[in-house]
């Protein structure tokens, strides 16, 4: 086996002898990581990359396992959850069975804007409704937390700025910043 310089490390170069030994057992058993173990000194990526290289299909072991598909159904499931509230991890717990990075990424390939992603807990559409509707009823920012189990005055004042509440009562209502959201 030679040997080349890659940068700091060190790369061995497969024999010829050795390629064809690999591509020989691919052969009769289309598994790579039980290659790399039987013809010993190779990475599995190098088993996997000759694999490619040479038009086998491995169609056994690591290279096949990937990932457990959504059925159709759960996947439009997913959709119609995800159109009535844009939030993944909520979707993901309602549904069950899926992560909620999968449903971020079907909800990606929908086309489907997911709830703001800042850190923390997300609203629904149907919470952040009925928190409009509270402070357009009563236009303070901790009066309405105190209604809604939950959520924070914090919360309650960023989605206000966000629609364009005004907020006439409390601590908000003496906050001299002007109304600009740039978060």
């Amino acid at each position: 086996m030679e040997q080349r310089k890659n940068g700091p490390a060190m790369r061995q170069i497969l024999s010829q002898e050795k390629r064809r030994q690999i591509i020989a057992a691919l052969k009769d058993n289309p598994n790579a990581t039980q290659i790399a173990r039987e013809v010993g000194c190779v990475n599995y990526r190098t088993v996997v990359r000759l694999a490619e290289g040479a038009g086998i299909e491995l169609t056994a072991g690591k290279a096949v396992r990937g990932h457990p598909r959504v059925s159709p159904e759960k996947h439009a499931q997913i959709i119609a959850a995800l159109k009535d509230n844009p939030n993944a991890k909520q979707v993901a717990g309602k549904i069950g069975g899926v992560s909620h990075t999968k449903v971020g990424k079907i909800a990606k390939a929908a086309g489907i804007t997911l709830a703001a992603t800042e850190s923390g807990k997300r609203l629904s559409a149907d919470q952040r409704a009925q928190i409009i509707g509270a402070l357009k009823a009563n236009p303070n920012a901790s009066e309405v937390a105190k209604q809604i189990v939950g959520v924070s005055h914090v919360a309650v004042w960023k989605i206000a700025k966000a629609a364009g509440i005004e907020l006439t009562r409390g601590k908000a209502a003496r906050d001299h910043r002007p109304n600009d959201v740039s978060r």
